[in-house]
C-alpha cells in the first residue's frame, strides 16, 4: 500500500513519562529530547468505487482546509483496486475533493480527525448522467485487509519502545555473557515498496542501553614497567563489566505483507563505553611484555557493528510485542594497545513498541 508521509509525529513528553514510568529515566529522555518532531499523526484510507461497487482507478483525492494540519493541500490517486491512503494530522479538520474522468466530483467538508484520528473513508462516485446521487461512507477503524494490524503500523511515521537484551559470546568467548536494558526510537522513511512477501518499508532508528553488563572470567595478572623490571604484585582482572551502549546507526527493512506479524532485518553500528578496559588481558609472566608490559592494555571504548533479524507481533493497533536475534561484534579498532575484542556474540532481545 502506498502512503504519503507528509506529517511528522510529536511526542507529548509528559504523556510519554506516564506511559513509561516503569522504564528507565534515560529512555524517557531519549523519547522526549527531539522537540522538533512535529505534530502527532492519524491516518486516512479507503476506496473509491462506482455505483455498482467496481473500483475507480486513478481518481484524485485532494485533502485541504484551513484547520487541516500539514500542507495546505495534498493529492493522492486511487490504485487499480480503488484504494488510497495517507497520513493526517492528529487534531485535523479537513475537506476532501474526489474527482475521476466520467464521474461527478464529490466535495466533503469538515471531516474531523480530532477524536477519531484513524478513519476509513469510502467514496461512491456517480457516473455523469441525469441522476445526481453521490454518497460517502465513513467507517471507524483503520484497515487495509480485514483483521490487519500491520496496516496501522505501516502508515505510522514513528515507533518507540523498551527492550531487554541478553546473550553469550561465541568462538573463543563462550565463557562471556551479556545483559542489556534500554530503549529504541525509529523513524520510517519510505512508503511501502514492492509486492508479495518482500513488500515493506525502510526505517532508520537508534537504540540506547544505559544498562550494559558483561560477565567474564576472572584471572590474575601483573604489570611491569619493562620486561621483568618493576613488576606489580598480582591483581585480579576480568569479572563483571558495566557500561553504556549507544547504537546511533540502525538501518531496518520492515516486511509489511502480514496481518499481525511484521518481520524485519537490519544492520547497525554503535559504540560502547565500559567502566574498565574491556576485555581483560594479561598473565603472570614478567618476561612476556605483550601481556604484562606497559603496552599490554585494551580500551574502555569499543565499537559494536552488528546485524540481525526480528519481528513485531501486534497485540492491537499500533502496539506490538517484539523479539529479535542479533550477531554483535565488539572491537576497540585498536584504540587500546591490544584489541582482542569479542569477535562475535549472539544476543536476543524482547520488547514492547508503540507506533505513532
Amino acid at each position: 500500500m502506498r502512503r504519503s508521509r507528509q506529517m511528522m509525529a510529536a511526542f507529548d513528553c509528559e504523556g510519554v513519562a506516564v506511559k513509561l514510568r516503569w522504564e528507565l529515566l534515560i529512555l524517557a529522555l531519549v523519547l522526549c529530547a527531539p522537540s522538533a518532531f512535529g505534530q502527532c499523526c492519524g491516518s486516512i484510507e479507503g476506496r473509491v468505487s462506482n455505483g455498482n461497487g467496481h473500483a475507480v482507478a486513478n481518481a484524485t483525492v485532494t485533502v485541504s482546509g484551513n484547520k487541516c494540519l500539514g500542507p495546505n493541500q495534498q493529492t493522492m490517486r486511487s490504485r487499480d483496486d480503488g484504494g488510497y491512503g495517507a497520513q493526517m494530522g492528529f487534531g485535523s479538520v479537513c475537506d476532501f475533493d474526489v474527482q475521476a474522468a466520467g464521474f461527478k466530483p464529490v466535495h466533503l467538508v469538515n471531516v474531523d480527525f480530532r477524536r477519531d484520528p484513524f478513519k476509513h473513508l469510502d467514496f461512491t462516485l456517480e457516473q455523469v448522467g441525469p441522476a445526481n446521487t453521490i454518497s460517502t461512507t465513513i467507517n471507524p477503524g483503520l484497515v487495509r485487509d480485514s483483521g490487519s494490524l500491520v496496516a496501522s503500523a505501516a502508515l505510522a511515521n514513528w515507533e518507540y519502545g523498551g527492550l531487554v537484551q541478553g546473550g553469550v559470546g561465541l568462538e573463543e568467548r563462550t565463557n562471556f555473557s551479556f545483559i542489556l536494558v534500554g530503549g529504541h526510537l525509529g523513524r520510517v522513511l519510505t512508503p511501502e515498496v514492492g509486492t508479495g512477501i518482500l513488500k515493506g518499508d525502510f526505517e532508520y532508528s537508534v537504540e540506547v542501553f544505559p544498562f550494559w553488563q558483561s560477565y567474564t572470567p576472572k584471572f590474575q595478572r601483573i604489570t611491569c614497567t619493562a620486561p621483568g623490571v618493576g613488576c606489580s604484585a598480582p591483581y585480579t582482572v576480568g569479572g563483571t563489566y558495566t557500561g553504556v551502549s549507544v547504537t546511533p546507526i540502525q538501518m531496518r527493512w520492515n516486511f509489511t505483507h502480514g496481518k499481525k506479524i511484521m518481520p524485519w532485518m537490519q544492520a547497525a553500528g554503535g559504540v560502547l563505553w565500559t567502566n574498565h578496559k574491556y576485555p581483560a588481558v594479561g598473565d603472570l609472566n614478567p618476561a612476556d611484555p605483550t601481556q604484562t608490559g606497559p603496552n599490554a592494555d585494551t580500551s574502555v571504548w569499543n565499537f559494536t557493528p552488528q546485524g540481525g533479524i526480528g519481528a513485531h507481533y501486534f497485540v492491537r493497533a499500533k502496539r506490538s510485542v517484539d523479539a529479535s536475534v542479533n550477531a554483535v561484534h565488539i572491537s576497540s579498532a585498536s584504540l587500546g594497545d591490544k584489541n582482542p575484542g569479542v569477535n562475535v556474540s549472539l544476543q536476543m532481545s524482547v520488547g514492547y513498541t508503540w507506533w505513532k
